[in-house]
């Protein structure tokens, strides 16, 4: 009789700790193991190069005749390329609350280059309307410049894409690079 113990014993025991090998190798059940060494100090530094912040930066806009700006608080990671793709989406989400756009448009990506002075950014489509004025698309191309440029990324030059393919329009160059300063003289 206690022999049959022992085995029924040995059986369950074999089988749970079957049955935990499983679950953490298919990573159903994750275990932190902490046997001393350097792993926690390597730990904390990749948690510091992983840090997100939050962080109020102005978003710029041109309506009513004049460059108005809104603060708004956004994350603020450690990566350039993923600050740039959240701020210029948050502007592009309030461009359209605001109605100034009247479609909805994603950036895609935002790849820098190798200097991380040069920047592309590619959309889902065209931000403005074809039969949009020359001044009103050079305006919402300054309130973008101006947007980059007041968050001190760093940030040149700028090329503008649709679908990873230079940007098309009848009246503006989208194959040259647009520098962050803008063309307008700064007002404030």
């Amino acid at each position: 009789m206690r022999y049959n113990f022992y085995i029924l014993f040995f059986t369950f025991l074999f089988l749970l700790f079957g049955a935990s090998l499983f679950l953490i190798n298919r990573e159903f059940l994750i275990v932190k193991w902490s046997w001393g060494g350097f792993s926690d100090i390597e730990d904390l530094d990749n948690t510091k190069k992983n840090l997100i912040l939050r962080k109020s930066i102005n978003l710029y806009y041109y309506k009513d005749e004049k460059f108005n700006t809104e603060s708004i608080n956004t994350v603020w990671f450690t990566s350039k390329s993923e600050n740039l793709k959240h701020i210029i989406n948050n502007w592009l989400s309030f461009l359209h609350d605001e109605r100034i756009l009247n479609k909805k448009v994603y950036l895609e990506s935002a790849s820098l280059s190798e200097s991380e002075q040069d920047v592309f950014l590619s959309f889902d489509q065209v931000p403005f309307l074809r039969d949009w004025s020359i001044f009103n698309k050079l305006c919402l191309i300054e309130s973008l410049l101006k947007t980059i440029n007041k968050v001190n990324l760093g940030v040149q030059k700028i090329f503008f894409l649709v679908d990873h393919q230079v940007m098309e329009d009848d009246h503006l160059d989208f194959s040259q690079s647009w520098p962050v300063d803008g063309f307008l003289e700064d007002e404030s």
